[in-house]
Formats: C-alpha cells, sequence, structure tokens
C-alpha cells in the first residue's frame, strides 16, 4: 500500500480513448513538464501555488465540467484514464487551476467543439496500471457494460472503494 493513498478524497475518472485524448495524454502526461517552461502562461496565484508544491507535473485538461462538479473536487485527488475498457494509467493530482492560454498551448483546440481545455490538472505522479472497467464499475455499482465515456467525479465512499482497487492492483 503506498503511503499516500489513504489520503485520497476524490477519484476522478478521465475518458481518454479517442485519438485527440490519446495524443494530449502523449503529450503532457508521458513526462513532467517543468514550470520554468509555461510560467509565462500562469496567473501569479497558480505560478505561486504550482511552485509550493513542486518544481514539474504532469498536465491534464478537460473541456468542460459544472461548477458544482469543479468546486466538490479535492485536491487529495487521483485520477484514472480509460481506453479500451480499462483504466490504463492512475495519478496524483497535486493541484487543480482554470486556464485556457496553458492549455492553449499544450493542446491547441478541440477539434469538433472548438473548446479549449482550460480545466487543468496538475499531477505529481503517474503510474501505468490496467484495471479492467468491468472491475470498476462492480466496485462502485456501475452495471457491468458501462463505458467511462466522459469526465466524472466520484463521492467520497465510491472514492474509496476505488482507491483500494488501485492499490489491489499495485501489489
Amino acid at each position: 500500500k503506498t503511503k499516500h493513498s489513504s489520503d485520497i478524497q476524490t477519484v476522478l475518472f478521465f475518458p481518454c480513448a479517442n485519438k485527440d485524448s490519446q495524443l494530449n495524454f502523449e503529450h503532457t502526461m508521458t513526462s513532467k513538464t517543468p514550470l520554468g517552461k509555461v510560467e509565462q502562461f500562469l496567473l501569479p496565484k497558480q505560478k505561486n501555488e504550482l511552485q509550493m508544491l513542486g518544481d514539474e507535473f504532469y498536465f491534464w485538461g478537460i473541456k468542460s465540467t459544472t461548477d458544482k462538479a469543479w468546486e466538490a473536487i479535492s485536491l487529495k485527488g487521483a485520477g484514472l484514464f480509460f481506453a479500451n475498457k480499462e483504466a490504463f494509467a492512475v495519478g496524483e493530482i497535486a493541484y487543480k487551476f482554470i486556464n485556457p492560454g496553458l492549455s492553449d498551448y499544450f493542446w491547441g483546440h478541440d477539434k469538433d467543439t472548438n473548446r479549449s481545455y482550460k480545466y487543468m490538472f496538475a499531477f505529481s505522479t503517474i503510474e501505468e496500471t490496467s484495471i479492467p472497467q468491468v472491475e470498476i464499475n462492480q466496485t462502485v455499482g456501475f452495471k457491468d457494460n458501462y463505458i467511462t465515456q466522459g469526465f466524472m467525479g466520484l463521492n467520497k465512499v465510491r472514492s474509496k472503494d476505488i482507491v483500494n482497487l488501485i492499490n489491489f492492483y499495485k501489489n
């Protein structure tokens, strides 16, 4: 069991199956970006808060969410990335912020909707995993055939159950 996993309050599901998401993942989630490289895009508050957490991060962004869903995301969060009916990566979220300029620098606008991925997450860690979607579905009480197709945040109880499942797959 990892020492930080018990702190995790919120687990977020990120669909990552289409070609654009896969390219975005390759671009900013397979190696860390030093803050010095992107500081011109950060608001002073974002820069200061990120610098207190580290020098480099993995970055991910989503196009839309509700204000309520965004507010409910705790900083003690983990993200699971889905493609091909499994979670293929899991990471620890260090920071969340809204920044259209940085998201455009990383990924440009979504080709279909012309929206930016401005709801952003800085991850401190990312690891490969291989957890079948059906096991995740059973763990949180979804139908077996459910496929993660949209961004979703789980409540604390479901998040705790998923953290236990993530840890089971680590061992």
